[in-house]
């Protein structure tokens, strides 16, 4: 199942809910705590990488054409893929218009490497028909679809 969460990331929300594995824009060096990787830590946490670096230096961000930034997000995409197919829950974060905010923000993907961006919603889109998905505006309307 696919969650689309238009909510904050709190880690008490990823303590809360274990079971859980919430999503966020994360870097290659695997480092920062900014924005949706305030998560970082939490053992339900997974990055996919949408930087190469926690900084707004011109090196840190993705590019359009380079194949290394892409298969890193294929990869993590892939482990994705294996969390769905154990039967888990995959928390996607999105905006208020129900974009997915993977590398919107921060990373600046939509304008800097649009075709990274649109891989990530494509698949997402594949993860939610293949295993179902809702949207989810605040964590008790999880709680709610889910008895909690």
């Amino acid at each position: 199942m696919i969650i689309r969460f238009s909510g904050w990331y709190s880690r008490g929300l990823c303590d809360e809910l274990p079971n859980f594995t919430f999503v966020f824009g994360d870097n290659l060096l695997g480092f920062g705590k900014g924005g949706q990787a305030i998560i970082r830590g939490a053992s339900n946490a997974y990055g996919v990488p949408t930087k190469r670096k926690p900084a707004m230096t011109p090196g840190s961000f993705f590019v359009e054409g380079n194949e290394s930034d892409l298969d890193a997000v294929l990869n993590s995409l892939g482990g994705l893929w294996d969390i769905l197919e154990e039967r888990g829950t995959v928390i996607i974060p999105v905006n208020k218009m129900g974009d997915v905010s993977l590398g919107l923000e921060r990373a600046e993907l939509r304008e800097r490497a649009p075709s990274i961006y649109n891989t990530i919603v494509h698949h997402v889109e594949e993860m939610a028909d293949a295993f179902g998905s809702f949207t989810a505006q605040d964590a008790d309307e999880i709680r709610n679809w889910f008895g909690r």
